[in-house]
């Protein structure tokens, strides 16, 4: 796989092309590598003894969270990665292929506000870190819970809005976790939330109509 700054230029942040971006100090680069894996090792916490057969993860990027998934469900369920960039998901699916782990993932282009899945069909729909680069939070989160079983479970992560060199993208480019949680239990979801210095976790289940 590339460099993340290769990749990251392939990115789609609200429907745009990401600008390459310039240098990143070290110190920053070390503390967004150590918050990367305390949200992979979060996830992993969370999706830990699920019995879930279709997995979904929304928002592919750099394959970190897929690799997750397929490494955690590898014969036991079917992982879905969707993101809107032809380049990002061509990159990961090279990542993938060298891990072994390609035949348990499917990868589709498609735009978290325009998921082409039947509803109801997954289990377990995780979002790491992508919540930012949606066009509408609203809309996007709206197909999430469509496209989860009633009683299914979701789990998602992002930056929190804080204006840091730290967090990738200006504050207001996020939406604060408590307004992700009030959207998400107009939609029948109930919510957990919990706040890290940089990011945020939510965690949930579907109820039943």
């Amino acid at each position: 796989m590339g460099s993340n700054e290769s990749l990251s230029s392939q990115f789609l942040h609200k429907d745009q092309r990401m600008r390459r971006s310039s240098h990143i100090p070290p110190q920053v680069g070390k503390i967004r590598d150590r918050v990367q894996r305390r949200v992979e090792n979060a996830m992993r916490r969370n999706i830990l003894g699920s019995d879930a057969r279709r997995v979904l993860d929304v928002g592919t990027g750099f394959g970190s969270n897929v690799r997750l998934l397929a490494q955690e469900f590898k014969g036991k369920a079917r992982v879905w990665s969707i993101d809107p960039s032809s380049g990002v998901l061509r990159e990961v699916r090279h990542m993938l292929r060298a891990d072994g782990l390609l035949e348990h993932v499917k990868l589709i282009q498609a735009k978290a506000e325009e998921m082409p899945f039947d509803d109801g069909f997954f289990t377990l729909v995780t979002s790491a870190m992508s919540i930012h680069h949606f066009v509408s939070a609203q809309d996007g989160l709206s197909e999430m819970v469509r496209v989860l079983a009633d009683k299914g479970r979701l789990v998602l992560t992002d930056w929190r809005p804080l204006a840091s060199e730290i967090v990738p993208h200006r504050a207001r480019d996020f939406a604060r976790p408590e307004r992700i949680c009030r959207i998400l239990s107009r939609l029948g979801v109930s919510t957990r939330l919990r706040r890290y210095h940089y990011w945020y976790m939510v965690r949930g289940n579907k109820t039943s109509d």
